[in-house]
Formats: C-alpha cells, structure tokens, sequence
C-alpha cells in the first residue's frame, strides 16, 4: 500500500495517534488532509497562526479557538492545542488534527507537557474515530509512546511521479514557446535521473529551474540537485573527476568493479563509506550505545536493500579512496560519501534519525541498485556482522617499482614535469608521488629536490604495515594481482597494489 492507502486504512481502524515521516510535510498534509475529508473537522496548528482548518467543519472548529480575534494556541507550544481537541466539545467525533515539525516538540527531557498532551488522547480519539497526525522529516519517539503511535513513511517520489511532475514544466514551457522542442523519451530519461532523490516540490523547483527556452539544462539540475543532497548531514557528492586511465595499476580490482557496474544488475547509485574504521563503528568501548545505534540502523538497510558491498582494505595512501572516487566518473555514476562521523549527536536518538535521513536518500537516488564501497586502514575491529556484509574484501599493499611506473607518468605528465628524470622511490604510495609532485610545481623546485623532503609511508607506517600485510595474507583478494593476497610472494620487498 502506499501512503495514502495506508492512511486510510489507519482512519477506518480507529488508529488514535499517527506519525508520518516525510520530506516535505506541507504537500503532504495537503494529500492526507484530502484523503480524510468527510469523516470530521480538518485542522492543522502550527506554533505561528495556531489552528487554521482544511475543510469547512476545519474552518468552524478553527474558530472556536480564537478569543478577539487571536488565536489563543499562536505562539506557545502545542500542549494548549492538544488539550482542547481532547474535548470533544472543541473538536468532533471523526476529525483529524495535523501537527507539523513534531521533532521539534516531542523530546520529553524538554517539554513533558507536550508529551503528556499526546499521550491523553490515545483514549479519547480512539473511541469516535478522532486522530492526531504528527508530522517530522524524521523522528525517534520517546519511549511512551512507541506502542502508542502509528508510524507512516512518506517515501520520495519515484520515476512515474518524476516523470509526470517533468511533463508538467515541460508542457507549459513548450505551450508558452511553441517553437520550443519537447523532451523526448531519452531527454525525459536524463532529467528524471537529474531530480531523482529530491522531493516533489525539490523536484519541481530543481526542474523549473533548469527549464530554458530550447530544452532543460541538465548541467543545471544536477548541480542544484547535488546542493540539496549535500543539505542532508553526513553526504556529500562526487561527479565527474579521474577516471580509470588516470589510475596506475590496479587492474584486477578495476575489471571486477567494471562486472559488477556493468553487469545483470545495472548500478545506479555508489555510495562511498570512506574511512570506516574512523566512524565508530569499529568502537567496542562506546559505552553510550550511539556507535551500536548506528551500525544497527545501517545493517538493517543493507539487509533489507540487498546491497551488494565492497570492501577496500589496505595501507593509507594507496588509492583507496582515489578508486571509489574513479569507479563512479569511469562509468558516469553518482557518488555519495557517508560521513557517519558527521552524524553523531548528543541528544538520545539523534544519531540514527541523521542516519535515517541519509539512507532515504540514498534509497530514493539509487533504489536496489547500489554498489556500496568501504575504503578502511584495518578492519579488525569491525564486528562480525558488518563484515559479513562486504562481499569481497580487497588488500591494497605497498606499489611494486613496475606498477609505481604509471603513478609518475600520470602526475609528472598533469603538472608539466615529463621531461625530468624519476627520484629513488622505494617504499613510497600512490599520494606520496603526487606529493613529491605538486611540491616541484609548487616551488619551482626538481623532482630529485622534492623527493628529498618526503618520508615514504613504508617507513613512517613500518608497523602497522605489517601487521596489514599479517591479517591480509590468505584472506583478502589482492588489489594488484589475481587472486588472493599472499605474503610469500614477496611482497614485503616489492609491494602489491597501486594507484594515485
């Protein structure tokens, strides 16, 4: 079923108390507020003109609220409201109230009375039909009323809402300008995947916005699109960039992302969880419960969406993250990174409502067919089960001299510097070439020169390579070589993976 099915069916069953989950909670009041028309009064308050009605027997009980003519709810917290349509005097049998930005007023540690005045209505409403309708981008509710509340989501808009909404700007756009050319199926294509992970309204503006007189400017919705993305806490987008070919090495990872991209299951969406042993969820000593909370709510999502996961585990600086980056330009996808650090509150619950948010998101801009990279220094600490979710496990070592080769070539020949000969460069990585590189184009300085201010990362992180190498060896695929990764291969002489 979908929303307003769902609605309908929580009116018929008497359901005293409802929550709705929605991205733009002002259309959706609009459609519930239609779909509940003929039952009772239709009121919505909110905390600047009070209660204002959504149909006529709405408009009458609006007025009976207002003493002088000010509405007497205006301006103070939703506590006064809830305990007069609790009369049902006030408010008749049959009626729905809606309540907007409901998060913003249902923490009990801030307001108890608001909490209190939902709570009194569980009895009351449910036995003539009455309902209250709280509305929230998203919400944790306090324990009290978890058994009490219906929980609805309102999901972004799909392809045939995005299509239509599309046609809509289209077909006005080409009725003012006759001479104006209307989309075509591969033009309708483009801009659906344009708006696609906004809501309606955002999908609209976005549209509107980029419609010019001889088409739409998909340049345009794509950077307005990414801007509102990037609204939601913890993402943040990658189009376009390096592509494959400015990559050195890496080839057998490269032709396996290549299948998966490609394959039976088109992907339409990478999401990038980079850093993954820095997010907390590799914390075993959270004693608040905040890293768990999160890793709950985002295993629960890959489960339910079947998300097909790689894992790419190796030394710092060896292209990981340079790879997700490129895997997305090489094929023209969209790239989300995840940023669960940046989703961490203090407030109880405040944590997985942000992680919620962005896997919403995540779903509406990809669906199902999302490949999900994980880029990670060591993931020993991870648990069991968010291993498990990582179909392949990829180790990327120290860069053989062979396969440092390309990594030159890319960042001499971008800056300017092919024609100087290659510094010593034993135990360096991908970034500490690009280092040694922008600092000769930098200071007008030689590579040689460069390279004599640079520590390789074989010798700073000496250690914790090893200790790589040791948990990789039989276990993970190899970056650079077919296969599984082995040590007795030799590889702490020559290294193993590579990139920029």
């Amino acid at each position: 079923m979908d929303l307003i099915e769902r609605f309908k069916h929580a009116r018929r069953v008497s359901a005293p108390v409802v929550l709705v989950t929605t991205a733009d909670q002002q259309a959706c009041i609009g459609r519930l507020a239609e779909a509940a028309n003929g039952k009772g009064p239709a009121v919505l308050w909110d905390v600047v003109r009070g209660v204002s009605g959504l149909n006529l027997a709405g408009e009458r009980t609006a007025k009976s609220f207002k003493e002088e003519g000010q509405d007497v709810t205006a301006g103070r917290p939703p506590s006064l409201f809830l305990a007069k349509i609790a009369d049902r005097q006030v408010f008749a049998a049959g009626g729905v109230a809606f309540v907007p930005n409901a998060d913003q007023w249902l923490k009990a540690q801030d307001a108890p009375d608001v909490l209190q005045g939902v709570c009194n209505l569980r009895e009351v409403f449910k036995q003539d039909g009455r309902m209250l309708v709280l509305l929230a981008t998203d919400l944790t509710l306090p324990a009290a009323l978890k058994d009490d509340v219906v929980v609805l989501d309102d999901p972004l808009p799909g392809t045939e809402q995005l299509e239509q909404i599309v046609r809509e700007i289209d077909e006005a756009a080409s009725s003012a300008r006759p001479s104006r050319k209307r989309l075509d199926a591969s033009g309708m294509a483009s801009m659906v995947e344009a708006v696609r992970g906004l809501s309606a309204f955002g999908a609209e503006q976005t549209a509107a916005m980029a419609c010019r007189p001889d088409g739409f400017d998909l340049d345009h919705a794509w950077a307005a699109k990414i801007a509102e993305i990037e609204q939601t806490r913890g993402l943040t987008v990658h189009r376009g960039g390096a592509t494959y070919a400015d990559l050195g090495g890496l080839e057998p990872v490269k032709a396996d992302l290549r299948a998966i991209v490609t394959g039976r299951k088109p992907v339409k969406l990478i999401v990038w969880l980079d850093e993954v042993e820095k997010t907390g969820l590799s914390s075993r000593q959270d004693t608040s419960g905040v890293s768990q909370d999160q890793e709950g709510t985002l295993l629960s999502f890959l489960e339910d969406e079947d998300v097909y996961g790689v894992m790419l585990l190796g030394v710092p600086g060896s292209g990981k993250s340079a790879l997700c980056k490129a895997v997305g330009a090489e094929f023209d996808k969209v790239v989300i990174r995840l940023d669960l650090g940046a989703m961490m509150g203090s407030l109880v619950g405040q944590s997985q409502q942000q992680l919620r948010q962005a896997l919403r998101v995540i779903s509406a801009v990809g669906g199902k067919d999302t490949l999900w990279l994980a880029t990670s220094n060591s993931i020993r600490g991870l648990s069991s089960a968010m291993k498990s979710r990582f179909t392949d496990v990829y180790f990327f070592d120290l860069p053989t001299p062979d396969e440092r080769g390309p990594i030159w070539r890319v960042w001499t020949k971008k800056l300017g510097l092919a024609d100087q000969d290659v510094p010593e460069d034993e135990g360096w990585v991908g970034r500490n070439i690009r280092q040694c590189a922008e600092k000769a184009w930098r200071t007008g300085c030689t590579l040689e020169e460069a390279a004599g201010r640079i520590v390789p990362v074989a010798s700073t992180l000496r250690e914790e390579i090893k200790a790589l190498r040791t948990e990789a060896d039989g276990r993970y695929l190899s970056a650079s070589r077919p296969g599984v990764y082995r040590m007795d291969s030799g590889s702490e002489k020559k290294g193993r993976a590579i990139t920029v």
